[in-house]
């Protein structure tokens, strides 16, 4: 039943989680800390700002831009991890089939699988683009990198 079903997916969670968190983590700390230390926040503070405001309107906001990129690039991992943790767990999912179609030499499957994987990457990146141009107003007045 649905517990069962909830009791099979602690592992496969843990395995794919664990190492999508460690990451997320640790491009999140470095983006907060590298805005901490910039010279717009440290003058918000000396003219008495709170805290609290100034790690909401400065710190995330400006940390938020690698933060969305990085969790674009983890969702994309995620894919290609999908396709080890259903073979180890033996689930049935599209990793799964993409890895009977490839011992199949199943070349319309593996097309299509492998099509399917690229729109979704594609999508994911163009997301995140989306939200980095909503995000930093420099990538909206092309100023930005380069």
């Amino acid at each position: 039943g649905g517990m069962g079903t909830l009791r099979h997916l602690v592992l496969p969670t843990l395995a794919m989680g664990t190492v999508l968190l460690a990451s997320a983590t640790r491009v999140t700390r470095s983006a907060v800390m590298d805005v901490l230390d910039s010279d717009h926040v440290t003058f918000a503070r000396s003219r008495g700002l709170a805290s609290r405001r100034v790690l909401w309107n400065d710190v995330l906001r400006n940390a938020a831009v690698p933060i969305v990129t990085q969790a674009g690039g983890l969702l994309i991992a995620l894919t290609g991890g999908m396709v080890v943790v259903e073979s180890v767990f033996a689930f049935e999912g599209i990793g799964s089939l993409l890895t009977q179609a490839i011992s199949a030499r199943d070349i319309p499957v593996i097309q299509a699988v492998t099509l399917t994987l690229a729109a979704a990457i594609v999508l994911v990146n163009l997301t995140v683009d989306v939200a980095v141009f909503g995000l930093d107003p420099r990538v909206r007045r092309g100023s930005g990198r380069g």
